[in-house]
């Protein structure tokens, strides 16, 4: 075992753990801001058809006779599974139903996978630790200009849909088309 690329191995963690760190920490402002740009559209999508608008810190209701659509957005450190961040829509009408609303950066096919070769499997993780450093360099620098998108799940589903909405507007405008 060569010693020095242990060493080198070893550098190369710490730098993936420090600019991960960042990544994370860049990411929760952008869905911070997510989080907040969707609350207003969803606010404007129903005022502008003559919906009465309330919000509170947890949650934002929109009401016209006895129906309400209500997006919970409880910002808090919660940790989602699969998503940044997971808004509940209720919708209380004359068929109530309910959705799950998930955040995620686009997904994007960099080819970022290389194979592992028959060789040295210190020079393989090596590599390896290399080419996720360069993917989470390449993340941190186009955290805020990155597209980002709306998945949507049904109460009755298991699955989120396979399609994906660039914004909450375009989300509501398919659903209550």
């Amino acid at each position: 075992m060569n010693i020095e690329q242990l060493k080198k191995l070893e550098d190369l963690k710490q730098t993936q753990t420090t600019i991960s760190e960042l990544l994370t920490k860049a990411e929760e402002v952008k869905v911070n801001r997510l989080i907040q740009d969707s609350i207003s559209e969803f606010s404007s999508f129903f005022e502008t058809k003559g919906f009465e608008v309330s919000k509170s810190a947890n949650f934002t209701k929109a009401v016209y006779g006895t129906s309400e659509f209500i997006l919970h957005h409880d910002i808090s450190d919660k940790r989602y599974f699969i998503f940044h961040f997971i808004f509940e829509l209720e919708c209380k009408t004359f068929d109530s139903q309910q959705y799950s609303i998930g955040i995620n950066p686009k997904p994007s096919n960099d080819g970022s996978y290389a194979p592992r070769t028959s060789g040295d499997s210190l020079q393989w993780e090596i590599e390896k630790i290399e080419r996720s450093i360069h993917i989470l360099k390449q993340e941190l620098e186009t955290v805020d200009t990155n597209p980002w998108c709306f998945s949507i799940k049904n109460d009755t589903e298991k699955e989120y849909s396979k399609t994906t909405f660039d914004s909450m507007d375009e989300l509501l405008n398919e659903l209550f088309q």
